[in-house]
């Protein structure tokens, strides 16, 4: 227990009835008043909606100093949350980065995307990766929005999972199947890794140039072409001159510039003028 710095900092908190700047308190105090709360939570009652609310706060002021915080267990915050209903509670909570073993049994029925998106935002940032990895792929499973996969897989997922993304773009055998794995495909961070994960797919389609893919496979590229490492673009652009005369007639008008620009395709020489000789 605290004692009097504590109890100071309580009636403080309370008469003002709201958690206002916790920024400028020490952390020190910051410590104390954490380790307080938690011991103190389970017996309380009446003041149980704010002392969660001040728990939760503290949680958050910490983090933003960059202090290592261990988040509010399940089952000291769980029956609180069950029987309140208080979302804000339970999203602040989230965004302490719990493990997803905790998330998943405290949303219990509730959809991943009853979350808002800027609480998994935050979530990405603090949470391990194997905790992301698990709610990305839990979100995938359940269908749900793009925004909701985009804002869980902000701080990256395992590398296991973008390589298994990148294999579904493969794997899907129609177009609706296929359209889907790219929507969750665009999901995950533009970078290297995530380029390093489709650059397969990619070379297997230029090769194949089935002209039922060529907008499709038009479009990754587009979308990843700056994060594609330099030996795959080498590659790509030995192969795609001829896969854009066999699909072109399915692209969009300015496809042949915009790979020009880009690079994969050559500019065409400019046809001299003849000269008119003097009469």
């Amino acid at each position: 227990m605290c004692d009097t710095a504590c109890d100071n900092w309580y009636g403080a908190m309370a008469s003002s009835s709201v958690l206002q700047g916790l920024h400028s308190e020490p952390v020190t105090v910051l410590r104390l008043v954490l380790d307080d709360l938690v011991e103190r939570l389970p017996g309380v009652n009446g003041r149980r909606k704010w002392m969660v609310g001040a728990l939760i706060a503290v949680h958050h002021a910490l983090l933003r100093a960059g202090e290592q915080v261990t988040p509010l267990r399940l089952d000291s915050l769980q029956p609180y949350i069950t029987q309140s209903g208080d979302t804000t509670a339970l999203h602040g909570w989230i965004e302490t980065g719990p493990p997803a073993s905790e998330v998943t049994e405290m949303l219990a029925s509730a959809r991943l995307s009853s979350v808002p998106d800027e609480t998994w935002e935050l979530y990405a940032t603090r949470a391990d990766i194997s905790s992301r990895t698990t709610l990305w792929e839990a979100a995938v499973e359940s269908i749900a929005p793009v925004t909701t996969l985009t804002a869980i897989a902000s701080a990256g997922i395992a590398d296991a999972a973008l390589a298994n993304a990148g294999q579904e773009l493969i794997r899907a055998t129609n177009t609706r199947a296929r359209l889907r794995a790219l929507d969750i495909f665009d999901t995950l961070p533009r970078n290297q890794k995530t380029a390093a994960s489709l650059e397969p797919a990619l070379e297997q389609w230029l090769s194949d140039a089935r002209i039922s893919e060529g907008r499709f496979v038009y479009e990754l590229i587009l979308r990843h072409h700056s994060a594609l490492t330099r030996p795959a673009v080498t590659r790509m652009k030995r192969v795609i001159p001829t896969w854009f005369e066999k699909v072109r007639g399915n692209l969009p008008r300015p496809a042949e510039d915009q790979l020009r620009s880009l690079g994969y395709l050559r500019t065409p020489p400019k046809k001299r003028r003849k000269r008119r000789g003097r009469s």
